[in-house]
């Protein structure tokens, strides 16, 4: 098994995550957003392209380059063009091993009136 294979290198679990806590993940809710694993150099998603998902930054680096390159961390929100309904704004690469959580703009929507109702 490769480094890039090894499930090991991605230790966080949703309910010590701050999104998995919303959802109560590990308390008999389930967290409703989508894991993705990058490794570094891939994009997450190209400026311009329709902007469907927002991303919860959970492990390693995503750089967004629009002008000058900015790198966003754990507990980063990045794609927040998809609340709007426009493309996206800048292109997103993974600077290093990464995962990400998303979440369509509806989904994050329900994500968040779950936690304003107290439900799991």
């Amino acid at each position: 098994m490769s480094k890039q294979d090894d499930p090991r290198k991605y230790v966080t679990k949703c309910e010590s995550c701050p999104v998995g806590k919303l959802a109560h993940a590990g308390h008999g809710g389930f967290c409703p957003l989508i894991s993705r694993k990058y490794s570094p150099g891939d994009v997450i998603f190209e400026r311009g392209r329709p902007a469907d998902y927002l991303w919860f930054v959970k492990e390693g680096r995503v750089e967004m380059r629009s002008g000058t390159p900015v790198a966003r961390g754990p507990g980063a929100l990045i794609g927040l063009d998809s609340l709007a309904r426009t493309p996206y704004s800048e292109t997103a690469v993974a600077a290093e091993d990464t995962v990400l959580c998303g979440a369509t703009r509806q989904g994050f929507i329900d994500l968040l009136e779950l936690d304003s109702s107290g439900e799991s």
